[in-house]
């Protein structure tokens, strides 16, 4: 692959952090928490595909967190900078469904399913229901290609590491297998260097949470 050697490097969390603050990707995603994500404190949170765990900086103080990521070099990391305030284990979402992790009232996903092929997204879907508690959110947000795109939204998520970015249709028909309706908003990141179309998916385990 053209681009191999990129990601390999973006294996390393220093340099995916670093990706993260040029490209004004951290000033969405602060964006994205704060008027988005709506974490309460006290709130029981799994982040699956937590990567580094730099995440967990936009939440708010009193968050019992989880993270979870198949990168062992990422959780490393994590557990040694965010270690006091979460913890992160290092599971792929295939592994997800048969982990014993607790009973959340979030499943949170960002940026992870256009990495992942669809296979992969049914078995995240899957854990994540699993580790819900009844009535439990399930919330992502992911770059998606839309009719109206700018080319260079178009050409940037091209070049994206993740090879499986899919339409907004197609992330909630395939998370809809696991958690019936799925709720979609597209939001744009205007704070990146390049604008870039995204959408959050919103889903429930069936249940009333007592």
């Amino acid at each position: 692959m053209r681009f191999a050697p990129v990601y390999r490097i973006l294996n390393r969390p220093w340099c995916y952090s670093l990706l993260v603050g040029v490209s004004g990707a951290g000033a969405g995603r602060r964006e994205f928490f704060r008027q988005y994500a709506d974490i309460s404190p006290g709130s029981r949170v799994l982040e699956i595909g937590c990567g580094h765990g730099k995440n967990i900086e936009y939440m708010p103080e009193g968050v019992a967190y989880t993270g979870c990521d198949a990168n062992p070099r990422y959780i490393h990391y994590a557990q040694q900078r965010y270690g006091t305030r979460g913890r992160f284990l290092c599971v792929s979402a295939e592994e997800l469904a048969q982990q014993r992790l607790g009973q959340f009232d979030i499943a949170l996903v960002v940026s992870v399913l256009h990495h992942l092929n669809d296979t992969q997204v049914l078995a995240l879907a899957a854990g994540a229901q699993a580790a819900l508690r009844a009535g439990g959110l399930l919330l992502a947000w992911e770059p998606c290609w839309t009719p109206s795109q700018r080319w260079l939204d178009r050409m940037m998520l091209s070049l994206d590491r993740g090879r499986f970015v899919r339409t907004a249709d197609e992330y909630s028909t395939l998370l809809g297998k696991t958690f019936g309706d799925i709720e979609t908003r597209f939001l744009m990141t205007p704070k990146m260097l390049w604008p870039q179309s995204g959408c959050i998916l919103t889903g429930r385990k069936s249940g009333t949470l007592p």
